[in-house]
């Protein structure tokens, strides 16, 4: 019961976050790089704020599933997720902000399709739980 607390906690905290975007989109108020040029209001427009408001919905749909599932799932999920979602962040840290070229990958696409892949990576992940604790409960019956 704990860990659905938490998880509802995270939920509600990045509601908020997605709520609040606009105010977040201009780095000027929330002082990242006040007095700077238009560099910078492009950098973290493009850079930061896209990505993240562009993929949060769908690592929030991810996050609110698990609480109605028991903690040994989301234990399970925690070692499958966590490495994923370390290597999909620095993946997209090391992808360029605005793209160029013919085969367009900017880091807005790339953090929306990782956390798309996130989403569907933690739906298969309580289905083969969930299919493998039916199973396992049925040969026990038996």
């Amino acid at each position: 019961m704990k860990h659905r607390i938490i998880l509802l906690v995270f939920v509600v905290i990045s509601g908020l976050v997605l709520w609040f975007a606009d105010f977040f989109k201009d780095p000027n108020v929330i002082r990242v790089c006040v007095g700077v040029d238009d560099q910078c209001v492009s950098d973290w427009f493009y850079g930061v704020w896209l990505p993240v408001y562009k993929s949060l919905p769908y690592l929030i749909s991810s996050i609110a599933i698990l609480i109605f599932f028991p903690y040994n799932f989301l234990k399970i999920w925690m070692k499958i997720m966590i490495p994923y979602f370390v290597l999909a962040l620095l993946f997209v840290a090391t992808t360029s902000a605005l793209c160029g070229g013919m085969i367009c990958f900017d880091r807005t696409l790339v953090a929306t399709g990782l956390s798309k892949v996130f989403l569907i990576l933690t739906i298969l992940i309580l289905l083969i739980k969930s299919i493998y604790l039916l199973a396992t409960s049925k040969r026990k019956s038996k």
